[in-house]
């Protein structure tokens, strides 16, 4: 610990916190490779907290008002020991990759910058808690890939698993170059109540290869979800449905333009 009002340390090989580490002022590690071991917590308690390096790996919590970073891979190890998603979004480079071991997470995640996060897939799942009345990711920024992650939670009709927010995106307008569902695409299941909701202006869209709730079979259908893509952005006002039970069109905001849907694997909650 450091009651000083800085930490500043710099290692030419390598950091790795294995123990809790805290700071009473701005703390900034700079390493090629940073990493937080299983159960540890790094905490400033009135700052910023920067980690700095090619590759950070997280398999604890980090703590701090601000969390700041500029690695090209961050890869989450798990959920056990405290990781979060939101952490590795925070010290993520622009444009760089967040890779998600399997666990259960935190949803309520914002994304504003361009990255590509990949989660663990399905046998042993990347799982993203979506709180009731919440989303799992809310993106603000254009460029941005999900692909290997399963979404549940929620119980309400305001639950939603991704949100592409085009009404003012970091890049001053539209958001644009989502693709959600690269190799193995996302599940989107246990009663959310949209998979994917764009509002505002959202431009070349790409979902493909997804699940929008399973066909589990009980009787109270309860990984099902109610709507599977829905898009705020009809100024007309009419719902325009495509067959499939995804809702292309709705009141709100400005267009969209070049988005590609296919491949996709729907099973809706009647409602």
């Amino acid at each position: 610990s450091n009651t000083g009002t800085t930490t500043d340390i710099t290692s030419d090989t390598g950091l790795t916190f294995a123990v809790d580490t805290t700071s009473a002022g701005d703390a900034d590690f700079n390493a090629p490779v940073l990493t937080v071991n299983n159960g540890v917590e790094v905490e400033v308690t009135a700052g910023t907290l920067a980690l700095n390096g090619t590759t950070i790996n997280l398999d604890g919590n980090l703590t701090a008002s601000t969390i700041t970073g500029t690695a090209s891979t961050v890869n989450v190890i798990g959920s056990t020991g405290g990781a979060e998603i939101q952490d590795a979004v925070d010290v993520a480079g622009a444009g760089e990759t967040v890779t998600v071991g399997d666990g259960s997470f935190a949803g309520g995640i914002a994304i504003d910058k361009a990255l590509t996060m990949l989660g663990n897939g399905f046998t042993a799942p990347t799982i993203v808690n979506v709180p009731s009345g919440g989303a799992g990711f809310t993106v603000s920024s254009s460029n941005v890939t999900f692909d290997g992650f399963r979404f549940t939670g929620g119980g309400s009709a305001n639950t939603v698993g991704i949100v592409l927010d085009g009404r003012n995106g970091t890049s001053g307008g539209a958001v644009s170059g989502i693709t959600i569902g690269d190799t193995i695409g996302n599940i989107f299941s246990g009663r959310l109540g949209t998979g994917v909701l764009a509002l505002g202006d959202v431009d070349t869209l790409s979902i493909s290869g997804n699940t929008f709730g399973l066909n589990d079979g009980s009787v109270d259908q309860q990984d099902r979800i109610t709507r599977g893509i829905l898009s705020r952005v009809d100024r007309s006002g009419n719902n325009v449905i495509d067959g499939t039970g995804t809702i292309l069109g709705r009141n709100d905001q400005g267009p969209f333009s070049d988005w590609l849907i296919t491949d996709n694997t729907f099973n809706l909650r009647s409602v």
